[in-house]
């Protein structure tokens, strides 16, 4: 991931597209990195994968709704199970680190994020379906660790965040387009996936180093989305470390409203999953 527009600029003129430099440029945003951690126990409110969320007195762990008919009878794999949806992360805003031309978030509160879970491949979460929640808590709100609504409710493992401040975890990401692959040209994958992880450039992706991030742009898997009128609030990964896994290896974006986001106002967030 590229660390500044300079840096954007230098590789265009180094790869020969010196003359859309600027162009390039201009379009690129500000993502930060979420990497899970395991070496200290997530405190209560503070920003972690998985786990049970830490919530508002008198707001309920978020369920999914009725089956989905239609959708049973041509992906039945794929059809959500009625009941708990699955924690995924909960972010504590004033943790977040100053991102200079990043994404606009209130200074404070949490966000929190849940998906349905599918009936047949559990523990694949997400994909063809619309059951998701995502809202926010104010800093003022006593926040209790949730107790699981039912026993036998499994879990993404609990993970903080790992040092949110620092500026390895901040970059520019830039839009992506449908490339066209020719026959006699060998790719680098270190530039198109910003991993370089030897043979095997999907498995090292995806197994080696899962892209969670807060703003920016989705790393796509199938065609790029349409998101002139969104923003991207957050992207989470398939990540066999943590036990998340989006339906056969793929990536969930959660998509908003710039302003809308800015403000707080987190109910019309929608989700999209893709997977190979």
């Amino acid at each position: 991931m590229m660390k500044s527009v300079e840096d954007i600029i230098n590789a265009a003129h180094q790869h020969g597209f010196g003359h859309l430099a600027a162009e390039v440029a201009q379009s690129a945003r500000r993502t930060l990195l979420l990497r899970p951690s395991k070496d200290v126990a997530p405190a209560v409110g503070t920003s972690k994968f998985g786990g049970c969320p830490d919530l508002p007195d008198g707001i309920v762990w978020p369920e999914s709704g009725p089956e989905n008919e239609e959708l049973g009878t041509s992906y039945p794999q794929y059809q959500y199970e009625p009941g708990p949806m699955r924690f995924i992360a909960q972010i504590n805003l004033s943790e977040l680190p100053f991102v200079p031309d990043g994404l606009k978030l209130p200074s404070s509160g949490l966000i929190y994020f849940f998906a349905a879970v599918q009936k047949i491949d559990f523990p694949l979460t997400g994909c063809f379906g619309e059951d998701w929640h995502v809202f926010s808590s104010s800093d003022h709100e006593k926040l209790v660790r949730a107790s699981p609504p039912i026993p036998s409710l499994k879990f993404i493992e609990a993970s903080r965040f790992a040092d949110l401040g620092v500026d390895e975890n901040t970059g520019i990401v830039l839009p992506e387009h449908r490339m066209e692959f020719h026959e006699d040209w060998i790719p680098d994958h270190k530039i198109l996936y910003g991993c370089g992880l030897g043979a095997g450039p999907y498995t090292a992706y995806f197994r080696g180093c899962p892209q969670h991030r807060l703003g920016g742009y989705p790393n796509h898997i199938q065609s790029p989305v349409d998101a002139a009128d969104f923003s991207m609030l957050a992207q989470f990964d398939t990540d066999h470390s943590i036990g998340l896994i989006w339906a056969f290896g793929g990536r969930a974006f959660f998509m908003g409203n710039s302003m809308e986001i800015e403000l707080g106002n987190f109910h019309k967030i929608i989700l999209i999953t893709q997977c190979s």
